[in-house]
């Protein structure tokens, strides 16, 4: 192989390979003996690492006919050649022909592929090396960045700064890529894990969730300079509904039409059949809509309000579609999957709130303070005029083309102060 390399022959030496040692290179039997997966595994690596094509010479050699050498090889013997790393990569999911391989299983495995048995027990080792291998293609740089974000305590504030963190840091490391990521094997990957509530990686502290959420939000969308593979978002679309991930399929859509959704799927808890009830009473063309799972928190006063994770979520939309707003153009935008109004995610993400707190008869009252509090500290922040306008439309304003039975504004549906309604009046006239 060294020779190959240096006179450029590697295309000779491997088929003097292939024609003396071809059942070592496959693993299979010969004269009813079978060599050893580590020796396979061991030539194959050395194949690979002689020379950057030596991948697609190696998978166009052919043996007893017209078998190509990756036909030729059994199931089991894939899953473990395909996952061999050399310099950092792993070279065979950058050949069409594994990549390929690798599409219909995780296709098998969703539903996707009809006349298939849902959820093929793909190995979870197999699943977790997919995923570490679509970014190590793409060459992120998810060992230097900072992974330290687990923070001490479980209060509320905790919470929200956690789950912030770990999306920043997400995000960064999905960035970071020289290569454009493979999302059309990392995507229904990770959601066969998530189905199966199993951790992506065990060394690095960014959940599988977090994973998929901005997998799914970056899919589609230029990730770098160097453009290698087309995302087929149908068909990655249809693996979220079909595995139930109502929050993967949210981030994927985007816009109004994403915020909707990633506010339904909390409000429900993930029950897939409620959802379209769900969204009818986030943009208010319903109020009967009653959710079974009730949020039970009975403290009196608001520093006891404790938040839930889908209270924090609820929170972090707010602070990214609605007190990061910068444009007067984002107000009415046409609903594309980076434009969302900040108006409109204010009333979708409170009605939500409204759903998760409330009980048969009123809210409860420390939620409404612990609300009010949160909000007013972030409009006195510096650059918060639209944000506070739009707050101030979606609380006061009583949208009545699209609310038939709606007898208050939603302001006093969560329990606010007519002392903080007034505040953000003038703050709103006066930007």
């Amino acid at each position: 192989l060294g020779v190959a390399m240096t006179r450029n022959r590697m295309q000779n030496v491997l088929l003097l390979l292939n024609a003396t040692i071809p059942h070592e290179m496959r693993h299979i039997s010969s004269d009813g003996q079978t060599c050893s997966i580590a020796l396979c595994k061991s030539i194959i690596s050395m194949i690979l690492a002689s020379s950057s094509d030596s991948a697609g010479i190696l998978l166009n050699l052919v043996h007893q006919g017209t078998n190509t050498f990756w036909n030729s090889i059994s199931t089991s013997t894939r899953f473990e050649l395909s996952l061999l790393q050399i310099q950092g990569k792993f070279p065979f999911f950058l050949e069409i022909e594994v990549r390929q391989w690798a599409l219909v299983l995780l296709q098998k495995a969703t539903g996707l592929l009809r006349n298939s048995t849902p959820e093929l027990d793909l190995p979870i080792t197999w699943l977790q090396k997919l995923c570490l291998a679509c970014l190590c293609n793409s060459e992120c740089d998810f060992t230097t960045l900072g992974l330290d974000i687990s923070i001490e305590g479980k209060n509320s504030k905790s919470m929200f700064s956690q789950l912030e963190t770990e999306e920043v840091v997400t995000r960064k490391i999905l960035a970071s890529g020289q290569y454009d990521i493979d999302f059309d094997l990392l995507i229904p990957s990770l959601i066969l894990l998530e189905k199966r509530n199993v951790d992506w990686n065990n060394d690095i502290m960014i959940s599988t969730k977090s994973l998929l959420n901005m997998s799914c939000y970056l899919a589609g969308r230029p990730t770098s300079d160097e453009t290698g593979f087309t995302f087929d978002s149908a068909s990655v679309m249809k693996q979220c509904a079909l595995m139930g991930n109502i929050g993967a399929a949210a981030y994927l859509i985007g816009g109004n039409d994403g915020i909707i959704l990633k506010c339904a799927n909390i409000i429900t808890y993930g029950d897939a059949s409620r959802i379209q009830e769900a969204e009818e009473y986030l943009v208010g063309r319903r109020d009967d809509v009653y959710f079974t799972k009730k949020i039970v928190n009975r403290k009196s006063s608001a520093d006891d309000f404790l938040l839930t994770e889908g209270h924090c979520e609820i929170l972090r939309y707010l602070d990214k579609c609605v007190f990061n707003a910068r444009k007067y153009g984002e107000f009415l935008s046409v609903s594309t999957r980076g434009n969302i109004d900040p108006a409109f995610a204010s009333r979708v993400c409170l009605r939500a709130w409204l759903s998760l707190c409330r009980s048969e008869k009123a809210p409860h009252s420390a939620s409404g303070q612990w609300l009010e509090n949160w909000l007013e500290e972030n409009m006195q922040k510096d650059g918060k005029v639209l944000a506070r306008a739009a707050l101030t439309h979606c609380l006061l304003w009583t949208e009545i083309r699209n609310i038939n039975n709606e007898k208050t504004v939603l302001a006093e549906s969560l329990g606010l102060s007519s002392r903080f309604l007034v505040m953000i009046a003038k703050k709103a006239s006066h930007g």
